[in-house]
């Protein structure tokens, strides 16, 4: 029986609200001694700011790139990088043997009047293995052999602009090399009751590795 190209995992992580509360607060965030040498030096990228650091408590970005398994020249594709949160960091993780490739919507690369793309724009012309692309996803391609491609918190959003999500996912199926992988963020917050103290970060996560 021959080996499947692709495979699909569905890892569901559920972070307590006060221990999450009390980390974001209190405690900050402390990169986990385990985390390999390449995520580290990701995370610990000078290229990330302030308010992205700052975010790192309710994200665990080590701890996420860590199960995405990236690794040290990988060539790969993010899918959405509004705010520019993970860019950096898979750029670092990548290191100067691998590349990232980052993807925006036209719809996105406007917003807050042209600074999403504009930063995008920066962060690529500085940086010889970066390369930004405002695209529309229903029409744009990939460049084939990828190792990876991510898309973070915003499948979901895929609907509300216009991307039929279908065709999309056969073109980064066609670009990944066989048996590598698609990984999905996706985000659900759970409803606070009411009274109860609200929760500004991620409480459920799966992550889908396709």
């Amino acid at each position: 029986m021959k080996k499947p190209l692709y495979s699909l995992t569905l890892i569901t992580t559920m972070l307590s609200a006060s221990l999450l509360a009390t980390q974001v607060v209190a405690h900050g965030y402390e990169i986990p001694a385990n985390t390999p040498p390449h995520i580290r030096r990701g995370v610990e990228s000078p290229d990330r700011t302030d308010d992205q650091r700052a975010r790192d408590a309710g994200r665990k970005p080590a701890e996420v790139l860590t199960l995405a398994d990236i690794n040290e020249g990988d060539h790969v594709a993010e899918i959405t990088t509004f705010g520019l949160y993970y860019t950096p960091m898979l750029l670092g993780a990548v290191g100067a043997t691998g590349k990232v490739e980052m993807y925006d919507l036209p719809g996105l690369a406007v917003f807050q009047d042209g600074a999403v793309g504009e930063a995008g724009q920066a962060f690529a012309g500085a940086r010889p293995n970066a390369e930004y692309h405002i695209v529309d996803y229903n029409v744009t391609t990939m460049p084939a052999g990828l190792d990876a491609v991510y898309n973070v918190l915003f499948y979901h959003d895929f609907a509300g602009m216009n991307v039929d999500a279908a065709p999309l996912n056969s073109k980064v199926f066609a670009a990944l090399r066989p048996g590598d992988k698609y990984r999905l963020l996706i985000t659900r917050l759970r409803v606070v009751p009411a009274g109860a103290r609200p929760v500004p970060y991620i409480v459920y996560t799966n992550w889908a590795i396709l």
